[in-house]
């Protein structure tokens, strides 16, 4: 499946009932991590989950930049970006 995220838009990932883009997993929190979109670039950021989120495979501590092609990894599930 896919999922659109424009401009000015965020997106809160996670297992918990009120997030735009629910996961389930042992590995994901209710509140898992932040997608946004805005300045033309695509950034993730980790929302103080106990396994993390990952950017093309490394660890964020901080907003990071997704570029295209990339992928968000938020425990077992890959997400993969396509800005267009």
């Amino acid at each position: 499946w896919s999922h659109t995220v424009t401009d000015g838009m965020s997106l809160i990932v996670g297992a918990g009932e009120n997030c735009g883009l629910r996961l389930d997993g042992d590995d994901v929190a209710p509140i898992h991590c932040m997608i946004r979109f805005g300045e033309g670039q695509l950034f993730a950021r980790d929302w103080c989950s106990d396994s993390g989120t990952k950017v093309n495979g490394e660890v964020i501590s901080e907003e990071t930049s997704v570029p295209s092609n990339g992928e968000i990894q938020i425990g077992p599930f890959r997400i993969k970006v396509h800005i267009v």
